[in-house]
């Protein structure tokens, strides 16, 4: 019975992560495509396929809403959009397709400001007040695993996962994989190549999280949030 049960808790997690793993894919997508800036704030541009799809969606709704419009005009109004987003529908599964090609798994790296066009609004920095010899070992051990392409591996999630629910955080892995490492091991990785673990024993680097090195910040007092 347990092995059953474990069998399908295995399952529907796995589905979970395949689920999340595939919206990285639509982030990307919405934010290789977010709208540039521009000093003229009043120049018009052609929308996009999927703000024009937004919009024939909202119509929709406001076409079956209207009380003033009688049922055949409405199924006649409702048939031109459906055409519309077909068409729009078949562009915009274009520029997914295109964008998907450059996409890369594994350690990058990338500048804030492809995230946060104008400012940072919300904050969380985590200062373990390093000396200036730990921060370059966490800097050169952070570009070392960039250049040897350190891949992002799915189904550590799930080794950790096992980790928690069992209370066995400090056990290695099951499933580690020595050349690749999920964003919160890459970060505890390069922490300890520094000689300044965080965390130590209690918790094995290929099982660590973000909550594990949020929760070391707050213990610590070095959690500083900004908020502008």
């Amino acid at each position: 019975m347990n092995r059953n049960f474990s069998k399908l808790l295995a399952i529907i997690v796995l589905v979970l992560f395949s689920w999340t793993f595939a919206g990285v894919f639509q982030v990307a997508y919405a934010i290789d495509n977010l709208p540039q800036t521009s000093n003229n704030t009043h120049s018009s541009r052609t929308p996009k396929s999927e703000e024009r799809f937004q919009k024939a969606i909202e119509e929709i709704g406001e076409i079956l809403e209207d009380p003033s419009t009688g049922r055949e005009a409405k199924a006649a109004k409702v048939k031109e959009k459906k055409a519309e987003i077909e068409n729009l529908d078949t562009e915009i599964r274009k520029q997914f397709a295109e964008t998907e090609k450059k996409l890369q798994n594994g350690t990058q790296e990338n500048w804030i400001g492809k995230y946060c066009r104008e400012k940072v609004e919300n904050a969380g920095v985590i200062d373990f007040g390093l000396s200036e010899a730990e921060r370059d070992n966490v800097l050169a051990t952070a570009l070392q695993l960039v250049d040897e392409q350190v891949l992002y591996p799915i189904h550590e999630l799930l080794g950790t996962w096992w980790a928690i629910i069992t209370k066995k955080e400090w056990h290695p892995n099951p499933v580690d994989d020595p050349h690749a490492m999920y964003c919160s091991a890459f970060v505890r990785d390069c922490y300890r190549e520094a000689g300044a673990d965080f965390l130590g024993r209690k918790v094995s680097i290929s099982n660590t999280t973000p909550e594990h090195i949020g929760q070391a910040g707050i213990k610590a007092g070095k959690l500083k949030l900004f908020n502008t």
